[in-house]
């Protein structure tokens, strides 16, 4: 890859921050680093592909009226993808179309090489999805071969852009065949990523599934600089993925028991109507004649003073009376209540106190 198209520069630049991050400044500046990450820029004439040491250059502004953001000054150490007609690219074959291949640029930005523009020593296989070059079979171009192209044009489309490329160059093509030493280099460092990767899922089968310190280091959602190799890259949003799953499981519960108790209440008074519907009046049926319960009592407690509940369930119990709900109880000792008239008492002589 050109060293002109990808290279780093220390900017300063203004961050407008929501009051929500004033009580962490820093974290304010990261968000809005995120937000130009893979966006072409006309000011940086490229896409930020990496940032660090983001940090403030001075004091914030001030809250104004009508204006809730607050001016930040920031400056940050950028890695910029700036590619230009003439420039050669290095990028993985992610499609082999009819008449073009299309090629993905450190794995995010698309360029695309038309069959007009991959010169005659390639044809393209028949019944097969490859290109392969005519004096070296084992020269081709295919879905996950890295190749180097040449840029012949850039097209800007608002925060995107697109390249056109070209392999008409002899030294342009499969970038493992044309270089051997950059092919040993890579085969390497894939032998020793796979090594890496075998340890620590031993680690994480002997640990019984827990995450080590190997998955820790990959949850990290800052993006970070990989030498002079370019931009690393990192998980971005996994750990912002993981949290709205986590407020959308919690509230999806929360709704389910609200729910739930929102049912049983309704259950409950339904049942409690119902039972008002069809709650007889006595275990033997029929309404009491509580006049003559009256009389009966008023008999038996006259010169006597009696608690009211003690002389209600005295006269339940003669009643024959066997229902213990609130709803039937409130009910007979309304009807008990009405037949103890002032006019009963008096007929019988004396006045029976209740003890209200």
């Amino acid at each position: 890859m050109d060293p002109a198209a990808l290279h780093r520069v220390e900017a300063e630049l203004v961050a407008y921050l929501h009051p929500a991050h004033l009580g962490d400044p820093g974290a304010g500046v990261r968000a809005a680093l995120n937000q130009m990450l893979l966006r072409y820029d006309d000011e940086l004439g490229g896409a930020v592909v990496a940032y660090a040491g983001e940090r403030l250059r001075g004091e914030l502004g001030r809250v104004l009226p009508g204006l809730p953001f607050v001016r930040a000054p920031a400056a940050a150490t950028l890695q910029l993808f700036t590619p230009f007609v003439g420039c050669r690219l290095a990028g993985t074959v992610d499609t082999v179309g009819g008449d073009y291949l299309k090629v993905l640029v450190l794995g995010v930005f698309n360029a695309v090489i038309p069959a007009r523009h991959i010169r005659a020593e390639f044809q393209r296989a028949a019944g097969a999805d490859r290109w392969v070059h005519r004096g070296d079979p084992g020269h081709t171009l295919e879905e996950g071969k890295e190749v180097s192209f040449r840029v012949l044009e850039m097209t800007e489309r608002g925060s995107y852009f697109h390249m056109t490329g070209s392999l008409m160059d002899p030294d342009l093509g499969d970038v493992c065949k044309l270089y051997p030493a950059y092919a040993a280099k890579r085969a390497a460092l894939n032998r020793a990523r796979e090594v890496k990767e075998q340890a620590a899922a031993g680690e994480r089968a002997k640990s019984g599934g827990k995450a080590g310190p190997a998955a820790a280091v990959r949850v990290n959602t800052k993006i970070t600089f990989d030498g002079d190799r370019g931009a690393a890259g990192a998980e971005e949003g996994q750990g912002k993925a993981k949290k709205e799953k986590k407020q959308k499981k919690e509230k999806e519960a929360k709704k389910a028991k609200k729910k739930a108790k929102k049912e049983k209440k309704e259950k409950k008074e339904k049942k409690e109507k119902k039972e008002k519907e069809q709650q007889p009046p006595s275990a033997g049926g029929g309404e009491v004649d509580w006049a003559k319960v009256s009389v009966k009592l008023l008999k038996k407690a006259e010169g006597q003073k009696l608690p009211k509940k003690q002389l209600f369930k005295k006269a339940l119990k003669k009643a024959g009376i066997v229902e213990t709900s609130p709803w039937s109880a409130q009910k007979h000792m309304a009807a008990w209540e009405a037949a103890l008239t002032a006019n009963e008492r008096v007929a019988f002589g004396k006045e029976v106190s209740l003890c209200l």
